[in-house]
């Protein structure tokens, strides 16, 4: 009978986690990669520096799409995100296009960092039920330059919970390249930091069927040597199961936890959040 009860919940646990893995969305930006000219499909003008070694009207060419977790990039003096494996695609000239949904984990004002960029930028953020005004925005990339000095788009108020949509952009013209986004908060953290990837949704997360998110946005599971770390909780009902449907581990608990356990694989069930982790 024993046997039969942990199959039959095994089951029902390997049957949650195919459905919340369709219902999970992905964390991160939607990523454009255009080669060749800084204005993506619009022609290049000529006041552009050193447009002149481009034909005036130059349009880009779009050579990857990809998911990012972060806008946190240095791709060096001759480097290219287009396609670096490729020598012949390394053109000195090329642009960037990121765009994802943000859940602001509290309701305050927020400062989003540019400083960090070489050459050009465009930003916006737009709440998601007016997608034609933005809440703030901001840009350099009529003047060429690198790593502007303090360059912040400061005093965005946010609402917790609430959806928001970002449009960043990265204009290349030559010789160096980098480019981070970063944030700070004060009711959050003073400590200016790249703008992490468990806020940012690849998809609008009211259609994704993301709920409780209050619960979970922070929340982080790694498996290490030998331990399961979970960070990020806030009281909520912690439940850690074998693949054969056994609880090794139930609490509500606050902040982190470090559960020492073989290695294997366990689901972990934080709120309305389960997934599955390996710990070596």
């Amino acid at each position: 009978m024993k046997k039969s009860i942990l199959l039959a919940c095994a089951a029902l646990v390997s049957a949650s986690i195919i459905v919340n893995a369709e219902e999970t969305p992905i964390h991160g930006w939607n990523a454009q990669y255009w080669m060749g000219a800084t204005n993506f499909d619009q022609p290049e003008g000529e006041d552009f520096q050193n447009a002149g070694k481009r034909e005036p009207g130059t349009v880009a060419v779009l050579t990857k799409e990809c998911i990012e977790p972060v806008i946190d990039f240095d791709w060096g003096s001759n480097g290219s995100p287009c396609n670096p494996d490729e020598p012949e695609y390394n053109d000195p000239a090329f642009c960037c296009k990121w765009t994802g949904y943000m859940i602001a984990p509290e309701t305050s004002w927020y400062t989003f960092d540019l400083t960090h960029w070489d050459d050009g930028f465009y930003f916006a953020i737009y709440d998601i039920e007016d997608l034609d005004n933005p809440l703030a925005h901001d840009s350099y990339w009529n003047t060429w330059g690198w790593d502007k000095p303090e360059w912040v788009v400061p005093d965005v108020e946010l609402e917790k919970d609430h959806v928001y949509f970002l449009d960043v952009r990265h204009y290349e013209n030559e010789f160096g390249a980098h480019a981070r986004l970063c944030w700070f908060c004060e009711d959050i953290h003073t400590a200016k930091e790249v703008l992490p990837a468990d806020v940012m949704y690849v998809e609008n997360p009211l259609s994704s069927g993301v709920d409780a998110v209050s619960d979970n946005a922070r929340i982080t599971v790694k498996g290490e040597d030998g331990h399961l770390v979970i960070s990020g909780l806030d009281g909520q009902s912690l439940s850690v199961c074998n693949l054969q449907g056994i609880t090794v581990h139930q609490s509500k608990t606050q902040g982190s936890i470090s559960l020492p356990l073989p290695g294997g694989v366990y689901i972990v069930n934080t709120g309305s959040r389960t997934q599955k982790v390996a710990v070596k």
